[in-house]
């Protein structure tokens, strides 16, 4: 009776272990492909914008942000809906990570709207390094994210970004579109990978454990 408890609390234990695994999993799956995806907009964005306005020497040229901004959440929606159509059931950690970059988005929005309301005091628009406040939000949400993945290597990707925003305070605005490119590429596009790589291996570490196949 004592050793079937024990295996029965054994089995329960197992059992506990293995879906707080495949949640992780899940978790860092589903976050990989868009951080890769979003990664890319940037980087190509901020290279497009970069070029143009240093070409023109027109800022307008930021508007193209807009464009990633619509195509990215169209990106969104759909990985969104796919999700839920197939029946994965949103987790704490998934929630915590998905509102953390709504914030981050809102408040990058926010900041944009005010450095275009005028200063009527001083006559003149008000400037705002929105660059390097974007890219200093960037640093704190990819900070949680990491934090709640447990992925100890991309911490250091998240202070990568943190540098990138003091560039850019010392650079000039086609400049900064450039070092915003340079942190989507790093901050997003190069942890993606890592993530991926990560499960890839959990992965085959679960199923040798399972067969106990060397």
């Amino acid at each position: 009776m004592d050793d079937n408890k024990k295996l029965a609390a054994e089995r329960s234990l197992e059992i506990i272990r293995d879906a707080i695994w495949r949640s992780r999993r899940d978790v860092m799956n589903d976050a990989a492909t868009p951080m890769i995806v979003w990664g890319v907009l940037i980087c190509i964005t901020g290279i497009a914008v970069s070029w143009a306005w240093g070409a023109t020497g027109e800022p307008l040229w930021n508007l193209l942000w807009v464009v990633m901004g619509g195509i990215g959440w169209c990106y969104y929606l759909i990985n969104l809906k796919r999700r839920y159509d197939g029946g994965q059931a949103p987790t704490f950690a998934s929630q915590v990570i998905r509102w953390t970059w709504m914030y981050f988005a809102m408040i990058s929005v926010f900041a944009v709207i005010f450095s275009c309301i005028p200063n009527k005091a001083a006559h003149e628009w008000p400037y705002v390094p929105i660059y390097p406040i974007v890219m200093l939000l960037f640093a704190l949400a990819s900070a949680v994210q990491t934090t709640v993945m447990n992925v100890k290597e991309n911490y250091g990707f998240s202070a990568m970004s943190l540098m990138g925003a003091g560039w850019a305070l010392q650079d000039s605005g086609t400049e900064q579109a450039f070092d915003m490119a340079m942190v989507g590429l790093v901050c997003l596009v190069v942890p993606g990978i890592v993530i991926k790589y990560k499960v890839w291996k959990q992965n085959g570490e679960r199923e040798t454990e399972r067969t106990g196949e060397p």
